[in-house]
């Protein structure tokens, strides 16, 4: 349990560094170009359980670029990096609700089973003696698919959206034997807020 709580400390004193080199960021760019701090939650079907991005989004026009950590939430694991990339296609004549199209990557660098993943495995092949708690992956995934931006305030935004795509676990060690395999197919749901700048 105190080996656990430290690995916590650790991630929340990296998320608490790289929110501030965000933020900071963010702020510079936001004087030629409109910045947010976006916070957002999404789930894959890759099997690493749903995930926590903070990071800073760059607007110009119909694009937006957001570039932030990847978070964990099951284990408060910071995993990697998350980028994205918006297009603006259209919107209500209040300019409320708008429709965009996107594509994102997210790169793990050391990520962690979902307890649903590894209780599968456990299940699956009781004659192996794995520790999938500590097992770390490195995974890339990748989805494009489509969301809408709903403008709470001119500042305040609620932002959902839904991709396809996939994942790809690049460990040269990963046993083809596990029943997660080592890439496939599959759904991105997404749900955030953000703060703009200006």
């Amino acid at each position: 349990m105190k080996t656990i709580s430290q690995a916590a400390g650790k991630n929340y004193i990296k998320l608490i560094l790289v929110s501030a080199l965000i933020s900071a960021a963010s702020s510079t760019v936001a004087q030629k170009a409109n910045g947010a701090i976006e916070l957002a939650s999404d789930v894959t079907g890759s099997g690493l359980g749903a995930n926590l991005y903070v990071g800073a989004t760059f607007i110009k026009g119909s694009s937006a670029i957001s570039v932030g950590a990847n978070l964990q939430r099951q284990k408060c694991n910071l995993s990697g990096m998350q980028m994205t990339y918006r297009y603006t296609v259209g919107h209500s004549e209040n300019e409320k609700i708008e429709l965009f199209f996107l594509g994102n990557i997210t790169a793990h660098s050391a990520a962690n089973m979902s307890k649903r993943c590894i209780h599968t495995e456990q299940i699956c092949s009781k004659e192996r003696s794995i520790d999938y708690n500590t097992l770390s992956l490195k995974v890339i995934e990748s989805y494009i698919g489509f969301g809408i931006k709903y403008n709470l305030t001119q500042r305040l935004h609620v932002i959902c959206s839904i991709g396809a795509g996939g994942y790809k676990t690049l460990n040269d060690d990963y046993d083809r034997k596990f029943y997660r395999p080592k890439s496939a197919l599959g759904l991105r749901f997404r749900a955030g807020i953000a703060y703009s700048m200006k």
